[in-house]
């Protein structure tokens, strides 16, 4: 897939650092900063702010 489309990986932090695992836990804040970073960079993605 990377060699079709340019990918990249967003992280918010998890309780303790405990990802991929049942104990996982990211609070509501950090996934709403998350999101909001998201959404940023789409936007910019669309409008052609992060063009080549």
């Amino acid at each position: 897939m990377k060699d079709l489309v340019p990918t990249v990986m967003l992280f918010v932090p998890s309780s303790e650092g405990v990802s991929h695992h049942e104990l996982e836990c990211t609070t509501n804040a950090d996934m709403v900063a998350g999101l909001a970073l998201l959404t940023e960079v789409v936007r910019a993605l669309a409008t052609g702010e992060l063009a080549d």
